[in-house]
């Protein structure tokens, strides 16, 4: 029971610690969003582009849209196979490149929670693969829950 006791508190400092982190990057993600300025102008251009391609139907005049729409964009491909993306990007960068420039500085704390790097198929081909941290506030709130699940179990044997 006492060797079970301390690895639980050795494993609990260290679990803690690494949500603390992913906890005060998740504020630094949430602020970076919440206070840019270029982001609105960015989002506008999605908009535009939305609206533009929904002409003439009922959609096609909406004043917003719901985020997990942008997942979409990938699926909407021009005839050389870049999607949506490409040309929203196209448009921003180039018709408003200062808020473009504005906006990569003010979301690189959302760039430090992704890791990128160069992997091979089993071919030999390159490609970049992307991990996003797990930053949602309920994984924070399942791992602490976790946590003070096993205090309980590890008081119990004791």
């Amino acid at each position: 029971p006492q060797a079970r006791c301390w690895n639980f508190v050795h494993g609990a400092r260290e679990a803690a610690a690494r949500l603390l982190e992913d906890v005060e990057t998740l504020i630094d993600v949430v602020d970076c969003l919440s206070s840019s300025q270029a982001l609105p102008p960015f989002l506008g251009v999605v908009l535009a582009v939305g609206n533009y391609l929904n002409g003439g139907t009922a959609r096609g005049q909406a004043d917003g849209f719901e985020l997990a729409s942008l997942r979409l964009l990938e699926s909407i491909k021009d005839d050389a196979g870049r999607d949506l993306r490409h040309l929203i990007l196209d448009i921003f960068f180039n018709g408003l490149s200062h808020q473009a420039e504005r906006l990569l500085w003010e979301l690189v704390p959302c760039f430090g929670a992704v890791t990128r790097r160069l992997v091979r198929d089993s071919i030999g081909t390159e490609a970049l693969e992307k991990d996003v941290r797990d930053l949602r506030v309920a994984s924070c709130g399942d791992r602490l829950a976790a946590m003070r699940d096993g205090l309980r179990a590890t008081e119990m044997e004791a």
